[in-house]
């Protein structure tokens, strides 16, 4: 099942609450809690998350896909911030690597996937309002200090995105609310709470509204895109899942080539769908196959005809 919003996610939490950024809740099974990375602290769970992936098969006679957005909730804050240097790091280089090198000291290189990704859970710990406390949850090795160190260091490294976040808070106190980039408003009466854990909770919440809160909104308004379009209402594609950023679907004939994979529209309808939908490109990474944890991009599949 899944819900627009409201107490129907499975979480881990105490609460078991949905998302309150407006993302698509799951329950019944709770999809969003299947791991897709390496975690350094649980080292089977990305082997496990495979194994469910794999049990999403396409019925036969059609192919599976996915469109994940890549990087967007970075992109997202780059893009609603102004921050120029963010959005230029993200296009030009690879700045989850350059997160870890603080985090592990030395030079971490992509083709370190495990380290990177700290490096990456770490930078969106900060993104989302951390000062280095949540750090510890990926890189329990550093001391306290430590992680308000490297914490500090992101900021400096993106200081008009620092001082977005500092705007956005001085707008929830003169409004009570704020809005993604679409004008969807979350309310926080909390920031005018007399105790101060009240007040800090409701800044920390109003920091992730313009990016998760607008990240929920892009994902939902490319599924009416989808919708809309001629292929989904005739029939030729379906949505399945929805989990994060990332939508899964089929792909039935006429839309298959004749090696058995979708042809040059699909993939052009996917990587695109998030174009215009804000002034900062949007990359979806699509990948196709006969089960969601195989699927691979179309350019690496025309060399294997489907079985």
């Amino acid at each position: 099942s899944f819900h627009q919003s409201g107490g129907h996610e499975e979480a881990s939490s105490a609460s078991k609450e949905a998302p309150d950024s407006g993302r698509l809740s799951s329950s019944g099974p709770n999809l969003q809690q299947v791991p897709n990375h390496y975690d350094d602290l649980r080292p089977y769970a990305a082997v496990w998350g495979k194994k469910i992936r794999a049990a999403f098969t396409a019925p036969t006679g059609s192919v599976l896909f996915t469109a994940d957005f890549s990087q967007q909730e970075p992109r997202i804050g780059a893009g609603v911030s102004g921050d120029e240097v963010l959005l230029y790091d993200l296009e030009h280089g690879d700045v989850y690597c350059r997160v870890a090198t603080r985090v592990y000291g030395r030079t971490i290189s992509k083709a370190e996937k495990e380290e990177r990704q700290t490096g990456k859970r770490c930078f969106m710990a900060w993104l989302n309002g951390s000062e280095g406390h949540q750090f510890k949850d990926s890189a329990p090795w550093l001391s306290e200090g430590e992680a308000r160190r490297i914490a500090a260091w992101i900021g400096q490294q993106y200081p008009t995105f620092q001082a977005f976040r500092a705007s956005t808070i001085d707008f929830l106190r003169e409004h009570g609310y704020v809005e993604t980039a679409f004008g969807r408003r979350r309310y926080l009466p909390g920031i005018y709470s007399p105790l101060d854990s009240d007040r800090r909770k409701a800044a920390r919440e109003a920091i992730i509204v313009p990016i998760q809160g607008t990240a929920a909104d892009i994902l939902k308004l490319c599924m009416v895109k989808l919708h809309r379009h001629q292929f989904f209402q005739n029939g030729w594609m379906k949505l399945v899942l929805v989990v994060h950023d990332e939508v899964v679907g089929e792909v039935w004939p006429p839309l298959l080539s004749e090696d058995g994979w979708p042809n040059a529209d699909v993939n052009h309808l996917l990587t695109t769908l998030a174009d215009g939908l804000l002034p900062v490109r949007l990359p979806i990474e699509v990948g196709y196959g006969p089960d969601w944890a195989t699927c691979l991009p179309l350019s690496e599949l025309r060399s294997v005809r489907k079985v």
